[in-house]
């Protein structure tokens, strides 16, 4: 999303805003924790057992 649409969520992607002091670290983990949150609430996360979180869209037709 930061990418293609500019968006800012997570600390990774406002390491500049935090470094130059316009922003705080936390709020933005914090950010992150409830987007992540939110979307395992709809049902579009999916976590693995190596702890890697995937977004998953459940209308997408099998690739096959």
């Amino acid at each position: 999303m930061h990418q293609t649409y500019g968006f800012v969520i997570g600390d990774r992607q406002a390491t500049e805003l935090i470094n130059s002091g316009d922003a705080d670290r936390k709020d933005f983990e914090t950010n992150a924790k409830r987007l992540e949150r939110r979307l395992a609430s709809i049902g579009l996360l999916k976590r693995l057992s190596d702890a890697c979180a995937y977004v998953q869209n459940p209308f997408a037709s099998e690739v096959r």
